[in-house]
This record gives structure tokens, C-alpha cells and sequence, in this order.
């Protein structure tokens, strides 16, 4: 589609998407707005199969990783839209559905073999809650676990204290630790998604040379939004239940006032109102 259409539907070009407003009563004064342009760097249609949407989000990712850059990808949306499939693909999907972390995974331990001097190591922290949480430690009985913080150095680089870090020579080990990890995961069943995620889960891939120059990836797996109403129904629901939804629905929040301000080049940047 090379233009943008109206109708009465949602559709969309490429990089726009328009959504046509209901028509109200106007005041001969106001301006009349029927629709509303949202622009993005690209939209996938709905044809668009898993391994494109890998190649094209994923390939860039991996080249600014082995540049020594920072980089993050982000899966956000409401509950039950796909967003842990997009980013991990389903259970035995094999390579046709695999999502956008096994791919990165697997190309970066490719590009390892063309530079085999660069180390790479990985971490898994779940946010459940607002408190953080290392998904490569198994929760043991009676044993509080090392608490997780995050700092800031004085170069403004932000990073989480006591978050353990796996070194990994091949792609086998890194899927040994995402299976400790995701085991880990808080996952529950609602009524809109019997595997919905209760927790933000961000894996961390970092890549070293042999001059010491680092890049770091973060792949944030996030809950989705969601109305209380509608992922629970009428079933009465327990405390931990409804801080859950509480607290993912106040986290997503935070996170777009972060975007909106630092898109606004705002004096202040509210990075601390939520974890």
C-alpha cells in the first residue's frame, strides 16, 4: 500500500496509520478532526510472517551489539496480543515461527564464529510487582534472595547491582539458562490469555572484544495493559491478583510518560516513578 486511505476501519502505508474518528456534533467554532495520522519507522501487515518480522527488527540489533553500542527492542501492547510470541516465538515452533529473541540469539553466536575473540555473556531479570528479580536463581525455601538494585555510575550508565551475569561459549548454553529462567517466569491464566505474563521479563545479551569494547542488548518481554473486568471477569480475586494488575497497568504507564517526555525533550524525565 503506497498511500494512506481513509475509511472507517484503522488501516495504514507503510510508516502511517490512520484512524478514522466517530462523527460528533462540532461547535460552529471548532475545527472538525476526523481522523488521526500516527507515523512509526515501519508497519508489517498482516501477512507478514515471523521470519520476516526477525530478520527485519532483529539484523540491526545484532550489528549495533558487535559495534560496542547499547541497544533495546520492546514488546509492548495489552494482554493476549502476542507479544511474548512475536519475542520468543511458541514452544517447538522450530526455526518457521521462532521469535525475535532466538533469532538474534542465533545469529550473534553465528557472527561469533567469523570473530572468535569476542566473549559473550547473558543475564534474565523479571520486574513483578515493581521488584526486581533474577530469573537465572532458583528460588530456594526459606532463603531470602540477594536483592537486586538499580544504579547509576557517575558516566550516567544505569545497570542493575548483584544481577548475575552467564558467560556462554555456544548457543546450547544460552538455551539451558533460558529454560531455568523462563521456569522462573510468573505466568497465570486469565481470561484473555490462559499463559498471560504477570511479570516484565528483560533478557540482557552482552557481546565483548578483544579490546574490550562492549555492546549491550536488551530484549524486554513486557506484561500487557490490561482492564481488571475483562482479564478476570467476576471471579473474586485474591490480593496478590489484583496487585499484579495494579502494578503492571501503573508500570506501563510510567513507561509512556518516560517516552512522551523524552520525546518532548522535557527538563525532567520521571525514570524513577516506577521500576
Amino acid at each position: 500500500m503506497t498511500g494512506v486511505q481513509t475509511c472507517a476501519l484503522p488501516i495504514f502505508s507503510h510508516t502511517t496509520l490512520r484512524v478514522q474518528k466517530p462523527q460528533t456534533r462540532q461547535s460552529k467554532n471548532k475545527a472538525s478532526i476526523t481522523a488521526l495520522d500516527y507515523a512509526f519507522t515501519e508497519l508489517f501487515s498482516a501477512d507478514t510472517t515471523q521470519a520476516q518480522v526477525c530478520q527485519k527488527v532483529g539484523e540491526p540489533l545484532v550489528s549495533q551489539v558487535f559495534a560496542g553500542h547499547k541497544a533495546s527492542l520492546l514488546a509492548y501492547g495489552q494482554t493476549g496480543t502476542g507479544k511474548t510470541f512475536s519475542m520468543w516465538g511458541p514452544v517447538g515452533g522450530g526455526k518457521t515461527y521462532h521469535g525475535i529473541i532466538p533469532y538474534v540469539l542465533q545469529r550473534i553466536f553465528q557472527k561469533k564464529t567469523e570473530q572468535p575473540t569476542h566473549s559473550i555473556e547473558i543475564a534474565y531479570l523479571q520486574i513483578y510487582q515493581e521488584q526486581l528479580q533474577d530469573l537465572f536463581i532458583v528460588p530456594e525455601a526459606k532463603v531470602a534472595p540477594v536483592p537486586l538494585f538499580i544504579r547509576e555510575r557517575a558516566d550516567n550508565e544505569v545497570f542493575v547491582e548483584n544481577l548475575s551475569w552467564q558467560p556462554a561459549e555456544q548457543l546450547s548454553e544460552v538455551q539451558e539458562w533460558i529454560t531455568i529462567g523462563n521456569k522462573n517466569r510468573k505466568i497465570a491464566a486469565t481470561q484473555l490469555n490462559q499463559k498471560s505474563s504477570r511479570g516484565h521479563a528483560l533478557f540482557f545479551i552482552r557481546v565483548t572484544s578483544a579490546e574490550q569494547c562492549t555492546g549491550t542488548l536488551l530484549l524486554a518481554d513486557l506484561a500487557g495493559s490490561e482492564a481488571i473486568n475483562k482479564a478476570h471477569g467476576t471471579q473474586t480475586l485474591t490480593s496478590t491478583q489484583r496487585r499484579e494488575s495494579v502494578t503492571i497497568n501503573k508500570s506501563l504507564t510510567q513507561l509512556g510518560l518516560v517516552m512522551q517526555a523524552l520525546h518532548d525533550k522535557a527538563p525532567h524525565i520521571p525514570f524513577r516513578n516506577s521500576m
